[in-house]
């Protein structure tokens, strides 16, 4: 038997599977996979071996194969993430329209941020960002607004990597970085000028989910030559309320220092 021609036999090879096991609950046997999926045994062997070492596939005594609740597990988070979506988009549209800014949510995603939601102020001149887009930690006050909650294992993990200089006031001393966390603890906010692109700025503030752990932040971004210093507290105030409302949705309160 051959497979479907694919530029990643391996990857189609793998959802099919998958996607056949969630249909068809119960223990299979390889041979019974590959014929059943038109696979080639050798192909079907090595994929259940490696979903089975990656937790996603548990093997029994007599080599027959079934899912794990890993795949569910995935699933559910999947879903929060979505329930996440559904309870912000009302409050950043608030936020949006109050401040006259581009609001947005992002959420931690292993060594980056995530842009979930973006909503566009009704203005002719915006910051426009795309959802979707991965974003450093550094530099910028949505991933900075997590970090500064995050347990210190995460964190190591985070700043691990190059920091990069992404403009001439991005501050990419680990020390420095770490130093501002306690600040933003105590404000529940956290802000960046010209850190991650030269001319923009950033308010943002933590959203927490039901177990009290960070799950996102959600802020506003503008362009710095626009910024009025006069309203920049009113501005945090904005995003302050419009995070706390967030996690209150979502069934959590907001943390402070």
């Amino acid at each position: 038997m051959k497979e479907q021609a694919t530029s990643a036999p391996a990857a189609a090879a793998t959802i099919k599977i998958l996607e056949f096991l969630t249909e068809n609950p119960g223990e299979w046997g390889p041979t019974e996979i590959a014929k059943k999926l038109e696979l080639t045994p050798n192909l079907t062997y090595r994929i259940l071996g490696e979903l089975q070492a990656a937790g996603y596939m548990s093997r029994s005594d007599i080599g027959r194969y079934r899912l794990t609740a890993r795949l569910f597990s995935l699933g559910m988070k999947l879903q929060n993430q979505f329930e996440l979506t559904r309870h912000a988009k009302p409050f950043l549209e608030k936020l949006s329209r109050e401040a006259q800014l581009t609001a947005q949510m992002q959420i931690p995603a292993g060594p980056r941020m995530v842009l979930l939601e973006f909503i566009a102020p009704d203005i002719d001149y915006y910051t426009a960002v795309r959802p979707g887009c991965q974003i450093y930690y550094h530099g910028n006050a949505f991933g900075k607004a997590v970090m500064a909650w995050m347990n210190e294992e995460d964190i190591d993990e985070i700043l691990s990597g190059e920091l990069l200089q992404m403009t001439p006031d991005t501050v990419v001393d680990r020390n420095k970085i770490r130093a501002e966390f306690a600040e933003i603890r105590k404000a529940g906010i956290a802000t960046e000028f010209n850190e991650y692109i030269q001319g923009n700025y950033c308010i943002a503030a933590p959203v927490f989910n039901v177990s009290g752990s960070v799950a996102a932040a959600v802020g506003v971004t503008g362009f710095y030559s626009l910024l009025d210093k006069n309203i920049l507290e009113q501005l945090k105030d904005m995003v302050r309320d419009c995070a706390v409302s967030i996690s209150r949705a979502a069934g959590a309160g907001q943390k402070s220092g």
